[in-house]
């Protein structure tokens, strides 16, 4: 409501001590149904109590937007300054002219007693109800005349009235719409894990819809379906009036923080059950599974703890799924390696390379004579000194050496490392293997001559593609004698040689 000061008032007094303001007169307007209602009051602000006679209050409305012609008044709100109240004084009658309105408060002159007091009480002197034709359109209140000056000499004397009396400015553009009630927001869950949610409100007018504090753009009807977490209002809309916002439904979703697991990342399967919990500050039900063959959940899947038992080595994802009241899930996921003793690793000799054949996990380390070779951490390894070579596996469980394999490289003279020129295994009995690679396409010349300088084989002497190439090599396939024979190698007219000795 909203408070508007009067165009004109007529008043007439028994009883004025100061040329002061001593009192006031004030509007006030409301909507109710299809229905505009003006209420006056009169309040002293000063001075003693005087009685209030014959009075006119007198204002211009918006004659476009209200129906003047069916403007009545409500004796029932018209307060204790009528014939309903007080009849032996006062009666409130109405009066209207083309598009400006006017109560009357009238008081029983030929009667002895003094009038109704205007005391320090806010009091109401009465009400109009007007008719709205146009609920979309707006009212301004502007005073139709200054106050007159009356002037009486005692209770039936007029007295100048127009400096008492304080007038405050009213306010225009008063909506002529009735303000719709708060909504009530009813949600039809409270989570949308579950699917889409609905919001519906009893108001059947226009809304204004808003998440978190933001307006939903497009949505203005009484009902909405979403399925996003968050904390909804609405207001709704009557024309320019506007209700207060609803109080809000929080719908929750998914819980933002995920449980927690503990227990073992790294496992022998010949440990027997590993033990494996869950924590949260959800306050949801849990419930477990695990990913990958040959490991089994043992027991119940729910609750804070579970034994798994892993029966092959692998690596495996244990997964806690926590449900909440609302039916929001969050779930969360733990590795697991579980893992062996190592097998004893086999080295297998693949060109000039030595390489691990049963390998599948574990850290490597290469030993030379005994001693760990830095950086040696590989399945395959080259030798490049003579000496004894293993290699160790080392995991979680244990930890597992090959047998040792001796290793003679024949010095090479002119050698270059980048060709990896060698003869494996030398000395040798039977049979043994000429080793080199090329970096790029080049020519190249390999011979096998004994030791009087007889040419016993040419293995290749064309040009060859890079990468790596490997000759047998044995003496009595090509009808010769145990003994020593020297291997040459040009490549791009580079020559390489080496000694090498068959034994019976």
């Amino acid at each position: 409501m909203k408070n508007i000061l009067f165009v004109i008032v007529n008043l007439l007094f028994v009883q004025v001590l100061a040329q002061q303001k001593t009192f006031k007169v004030e509007v006030e307007q409301q909507v109710v149904g299809s229905n505009l209602y003006i209420d006056v009051f009169i309040q002293k602000i000063q001075g003693n109590d005087f009685p209030l006679g014959s009075s006119n209050f007198s204002f211009y409305v918006n004659n476009v937007d209200l129906d003047l012609n069916g403007v009545q008044i409500d004796h029932s709100q018209d307060g204790p300054y009528d014939a309903q109240t007080d009849p032996k004084y006062f009666e409130m009658t109405k009066g209207k002219g083309s598009n400006y309105l006017v109560i009357n408060v009238n008081s029983v002159l030929n009667n002895p007693s003094v009038g109704q007091l205007v005391t320090s009480t806010r009091t109401k002197i009465g009400r109009l109800v007007v008719p709205i034709l146009n609920p979309a359109g707006f009212n301004t209140l502007t005073w139709r005349i200054p106050p007159t000056e009356i002037t009486q000499a005692d209770y039936n004397t007029w007295t100048k009235i127009k400096e008492y009396c304080q007038y405050i400015n009213p306010a225009p553009n008063f909506p002529l719409c009735e303000v719709p009630a708060k909504p009530n927001l009813i949600a039809s869950n409270t989570s949308v894990c579950n699917g889409p949610v609905t919001l519906t409100t009893s108001y059947s007018g226009t809304h204004t819809w808003y998440l978190n504090g933001v307006e939903i753009p497009g949505v203005s009807g009484n009902t909405y379906s979403t399925a996003q977490p968050g904390n909804y209002t609405v207001v709704a809309h009557n024309y320019s009036c506007t209700s207060q916002p609803s109080e809000p439904i929080i719908l929750q979703g998914a819980p933002a923080t995920p449980p927690t697991i503990a227990g073992n990342p790294m496992i022998c399967i010949n440990q027997g059950s590993q033990t494996y919990t869950v924590s949260s500050s959800n306050g949801g039900n849990f419930v477990w599974s695990i990913d990958g063959n040959g490991a089994i959940i043992q027991g119940n899947p729910t609750g804070n703890a579970v034994q798994v038992l892993f029966n092959q080595t692998g690596s495996y994802t244990l997964n806690v799924t926590e449900t909440l009241d609302n039916g929001c899930q969050v779930t969360t996921q733990y590795v697991v390696q579980a893992d062996n003793t190592p097998a004893t690793p086999i080295i297998s000799l693949q060109g000039p390379d030595l390489t691990i054949m049963n390998y599948t996990s574990g850290n490597i380390q290469w030993y030379l004579d005994g001693v760990a070779i830095q950086g040696a951490n590989g399945i395959t390894y080259t030798p490049t000194a003579n000496g004894t070579y293993s290699v160790q596996i080392t995991n979680t469980c244990g930890n597992a050496t090959s047998d040792p394999i001796a290793w003679s490289v024949t010095a090479v003279q002119n050698f270059d490392p980048s060709l990896g020129f060698r003869v494996y295994p030398n000395p040798y009995k039977g049979q043994t293997n000429i080793y080199y690679q090329l970096s790029k396409s080049s020519h190249v010349n390999l011979e096998v001559y004994n030791m009087v300088g007889q040419l016993v084989h040419t293995f290749v002497n064309a040009k060859q593609p890079a990468g790596k190439y490997s000759y047998e090599f044995s003496a009595s396939k090509f009808n010769m004698t145990a003994g020593s024979y020297l291997v040459k190698l040009s490549v791009n007219d580079k020559n390489y040689s080496t000694q090498i000795i068959e034994l019976k």
